[in-house]
This record gives C-alpha cells, structure tokens and sequence, in this order.
C-alpha cells in the first residue's frame, strides 16, 4: 500500500485504512458461509436426486450405476469455486492501483476464503475414516496457542 498506492505508512489513517481492510474481509467471510453452505447443501440435494441409490432386492446382484456425479460433489464443488476465488483475489490484489480497487480484491478473496472455511469440516467428513474424525477435526481445526516471535518452534 505504501508504494503502488502512494499511502505513507505514518500517517494518522494509514492504521484505519489497514484495519478497515481486513474488517470488511471478516464481515465478507461471515456473511458468505451461511450461504456458501446452503448452495452446497441444495447441490449435495440436487445430486442425490438424479442419481438415487437404490438397495438391490435380496437375491438379487447389485449391479454398477454410472452417476454423473457422487453425493459429494456439492461440498467438492463449492470448495473448489472458493480456491478459485481466493487465487482470483490473490492475484488481482497484486494489481491493485487505487484503495477501492484494494478492497474489492479483498473482498473476493474473502468471499473464495468463506467457501473454503465452510467446506473444510464437511468434507474432511467425506474424506476421513469415521474412527480418525476426532483427531483429524483437531489436527485441522486447532491453532498453536503461542506465537514464537524468535522463530523457533517449541
């Protein structure tokens, strides 16, 4: 910001301007993983519908169905349209030239990063064993409680 948009970092709004940037990110993502999830749900529906699993009769062989698409491609869908958006914002934020244009850029990539943190427990759901859930979700979901300043790991 300081060099391609011409901000100087010891100004007295540069502080605001940084910290609105990322308030409007976190308001993006907050508003968009509720939405993100029902899409996923309606296309997780949409998938089950034309595609049912019928259990064959008892003495009969269960025979293959070709289905256009798994019961999971509504999670694997929307998790990758939000990769896709984060890599769009990312890319475009490096070619910002004015703070409007800044913010928007954020704020696709917010949009892309709300995707994502919707997805990410439903489809390590599909992908993990039942009996690893628990320690997966906390490998994933967890976050160091200290940050090393020094680098060092503890």
């Amino acid at each position: 910001m300081t060099v391609i948009l011409g901000y100087d970092e010891h100004s007295e709004d540069f502080g605001q301007l940084i910290g609105n940037l990322g308030a409007y990110s976190e308001l993006v993502i907050i508003a968009t993983v509720t939405a993100w999830g029902v899409l996923s749900d309606k296309a997780r529906t949409a998938s089950a519908r034309a595609c049912p699993r019928s259990a064959p009769a008892p003495n009969q062989t269960p025979r293959l169905e070709l289905c256009p698409w798994p019961a999971q491609a509504g999670r694997h869908i929307v998790y990758a349209a939000g990769f896709l958006l984060m890599a769009l914002g990312f890319v475009l934020t490096s070619y910002a030239t004015s703070y409007n244009a800044l913010v928007g850029y954020r704020l696709i990539y917010a949009a892309g990063a709300g995707a994502a943190a919707a997805m990410l427990t439903s489809v390590m759901a599909d992908v993990v064993e039942d009996r690893y859930k628990g320690a997966a979700s906390g490998c994933v979901l967890s976050s160091p409680l200290e940050e090393f300043s020094d680098g060092d790991s503890p």
